[in-house]
């Protein structure tokens, strides 16, 4: 009885869709491999790219003697036809474009939208910008305001990531690094305002209308249009400086909205913002605080970044000497004084913050004001009491007071190179190690290692059902999965995106990586496929979808290469004995993949699968078909819903059975996808799909429900940095072969 539990509990074969929209003829952006490639390669390639294009916006805005306005992110028209797709997420809508105004309430969404030359009196680009000028707007993103911060406070940082721009013609490209790889993102100049136009109704307007009827218009623009007071999102202090709010926004569109940046951990940011990679560190840990000066906390903005936060997991809203729990703040620099003390700088991202008591600023030693402040220590390190957001604090009390820090390391070197390599890993119940990577040191080398899944903040709403946890270890030569290994990366507390191991010297020779992926699945979640259907029989406009649906077939494409490879090993493996050409050096061009991948289509359509089979082929098509007549017609609906490529991945040994598991992740519904070729139409095969289960489908022969097959897959990078320009990362298939 319990396998029988175990073997309707496990899918056969895991799958994973890798698309999501119906087939175009516009191409993916490219995501190939760059084997062991300069770390600013890549960025110099994103770089240049974002300037011509820049550059050739540029003399078509001239020629048309026209602004620039962002086809693809358009906030005017988005927000006129009362949208909200730049705004707000696939499966969470946060503003609500369409709730009329109330009083006192006038902060749940932006009301307007401008460009900048409207909005400032004199704007200016990046002439002023620094870690104290940015603050916090109507959003959740502490995290990313921090980031900023961090990032002013960095010499060129900010230049760095804005690599081409026009005030005049209103175009800003920016570049950042996403999913092992740097993109960029151009935007217009467009910003939304917490205060409607004079010509709506609202408070403000029937307000200075009984002051001044002859001016009001005048006064009310004035007063709650112009300057960075007047942005919903993120702005600067200064009145007229733009970086803050535009650099927002251009990660924001990176994302697809502004909702999806909504909570977060800044070493993730700042990952994005400058390639870096992000340790999670608990200050209750650190073995050797006095050695964590030294090394790490006293190189910030020169090898590492810093943020910090406390209060978590459990959310706290309380406040620590004034430390705001739940809240991300970051290190902007880490002195020691001539009398020995040690004293770490930091800033709270919501910026101007008043004087009253938790305010998030410290109130303790060393606190603006304080006791321990004299003239020379002020000279000494620079510091005027304001109401800025800026504080020093003991380094004792730093260790005390914030619970958990981010250490994002810094590629500044361009000796550094990065060699990476993506796979599918089909994720078993029981987690299990599993030899995956082997890396081959021509030279001694500082190693940095980092295993990561995909960012699905890019794609919040098709994220599906199951959440990863990662864990790696790195054997001398071809390892074994017993606990000989020389070191292991330790499973982040909080973040999740990544985990990653730090070596000060390497030794040249062949090391494997195994890897363990715990995974949970959450059956208050719609799987990807329930989504897709629901959206497209549900929506008239289709355009978020259409948005996210890219997001998410760009990202999952990066197991495309993998998964070629592990199809033609398979295909020389069925050949029988004898010999096999080495697996990493065969490559073939874009046209003679096509062409293997129709010639195996076209074998497979002349064979039916057994009903028990779900992957027919490497590469399989499901949901094609004609329109549903149920469905409202509009232009901007697909004729059928979007086909899920899904690709069969390798098999992984079945879980390890005990009586007393608890079968926690068992569900009633059953899968009942629709082999294609099969005799049932597509009209009828897409009702099939989605009616309610019957009793047959959910009651065995005992009566018991079946369960959900567990179908978990986790598309996986792994990155390594070194000075080793020889370096090579390849992978394993199950059978134990090189790919």
């Amino acid at each position: 009885m319990i396998d029988k539990i175990w073997k309707r509990f496990t899918s056969s074969r895991f799958e994973q869709a890798l698309a999501v929209l119906p087939p175009c003829n516009e191409p993916l952006q490219s995501t190939s491999e760059h084997m062991n490639e300069s770390f600013n390669a890549g960025y110099e390639r994103a770089a240049r790219e974002c300037r011509q294009k820049v550059d050739w916006i540029i003399k078509e805005c001239k020629t048309m003697n026209q602004k620039y306005r962002d086809p693809d992110w358009d906030l005017e028209t988005d927000f006129e036809h009362r949208k909200g797709n730049c705004l707000n997420r696939l499966d969470w809508q946060k503003f609500d474009l369409n709730e009329e105004p109330k009083l006192g309430d006038e902060l749940d969404a932006p009301k307007t939208v401008r460009r900048v030359s409207d909005i400032f009196e004199q704007p200016t680009f990046m002439e002023k910008a620094d870690g104290g000028d940015v603050k916090q707007g109507c959003l959740d993103d502490c995290w990313v305001i921090a980031a900023f911060s961090a990032l002013a406070s960095i010499d060129g940082g900010l230049r760095r990531i804005c690599v081409a721009y026009d005030m005049g013609i209103g175009v800003y490209g920016f570049v950042f690094h996403r999913d092992g790889e740097w993109i960029y993102c151009i935007i217009d100049d467009k910003l939304y305002l917490k205060c409607p136009e004079w010509h709506a109704p609202s408070v403000q307007r029937d307000l200075l209308e009984q002051v001044d009827r002859e001016n009001g218009e005048y006064l009310y623009r004035k007063t709650y249009q112009t300057g960075s007071k007047a942005l919903f999102f993120a702005q600067c202090r200064d009145s007229n400086e733009t970086w803050a709010p535009l650099l927002e926004k251009a990660y924001a569109k990176a994302h697809g909205d502004y909702t999806s940046l909504a909570g977060g951990w800044i070493g993730e940011c700042l990952e994005d913002l400058c390639g870096g990679v992000t340790a999670e560190i608990l200050s209750s840990d650190i073995l050797d605080v006095d050695r964590f000066w030294d090394e790490e906390l006293s190189t910030v903005n020169q090898k590492f970044l810093f943020g910090a936060s406390t209060g978590l997991p459990r959310s706290g809203r309380g406040n620590r000497n004034g430390i705001s729990e739940g809240h991300a703040y970051v290190v902007l620099d880490a002195r020691m004084l001539k009398s020995g003390q040690r004293l770490v700088k930091l800033r709270n991202p919501w910026g101007a913050v008043g004087k009253t008591k938790g305010n998030g600023v410290w109130e303790g030693p060393w606190c603006d004001g304080s006791k321990e402040w004299t003239r020379d220590a002020q000279q000494e390190l620079g510091h005027e009491f304001g109401n800025d957001a800026i504080f020093w604090m003991p380094y004792e009390d730093l260790i005390g007071k914030f619970s958990h820090l981010n250490r994002t390391r810094l590629f500044l070197d361009p000796s550094w190179y990065c060699c990476q390599r993506w796979v599918s890993v089909a994720v078993p119940w029981l987690a299990v190690w599993r030899k995956q990577f082997s890396v081959k040191l021509a030279s001694e080398s500082p190693l940095v290692l980092v295993l990561a899944q995909l960012d699905r903040r890019y794609f919040y709403g098709l994220h599906g059902q199951y959440s990863f946890k990662l864990h790696f270890r790195l054997h001398a030569g071809e390892g074994s999965t017993d606990d000989h290994y020389m070191v292991r990366s330790h499973g982040n507390y909080l973040m999740d995106r990544s985990v990653s191991v730090e070596l000060d010297a390497v030794s040249p020779g062949s090391y494997t990586i195994y890897v363990k992926i715990t995974a949970e699945r959450d059956l208050s979640e719609d799987p990807v496929e329930e989504v897709v259907r629901q959206e497209c029989f549900d929506r008239v406009d289709n355009e978020k979808l259409a948005q996210v649906g890219q997001a998410y077939n760009l990202a999952h494409s990066k197991a495309r290469d993998y998964m070629d490879r592990v199809s033609d090993h398979r295909r020389r493996m069925a050949k029988g004995p004898g010999p096999r050409p080495c697996l990493e050096r065969y490559s073939c061009t874009p046209s003679e993949k096509a062409s293997r991948w129709l010639d195996a289509k076209n074998v497979n359509s002349t064979h039916t699968p057994a009903p028990t089979a779900i992957g027919r082929a490497d590469i399989d098509m499901s949901f094609k078909g004609q329109q549903d007549q149920r469905r409202r017609s509009s232009p901007t609906l697909p004729a059928t819903a979007p086909d899920l490529v899904k690709t069969e991945l390798p098999r992984t040994p079945e879980p390890v059975i005990h009586t007393a598991l608890h079968l926690r992740g068992i569900s009633s519904q059953k899968s009942e996808w629709q082999p294609e070729g099969s005799d049932r139409s597509s009209r009828d095969r897409l009702s099939y799909l989605s009616r309610p289960p019957s009793d047959s489908d959910t009651e065995g022969s005992s009566g018991s429900k079946k369960p959900k097959p567990w179908n978990a897959v986790c598309i996986t990078n792994l990155r390594v940095y070194s000075t080793d320009e020889k370096l090579t990362v390849r992978t394993f298939a199950e059978t134990g072969d090189l790919l």
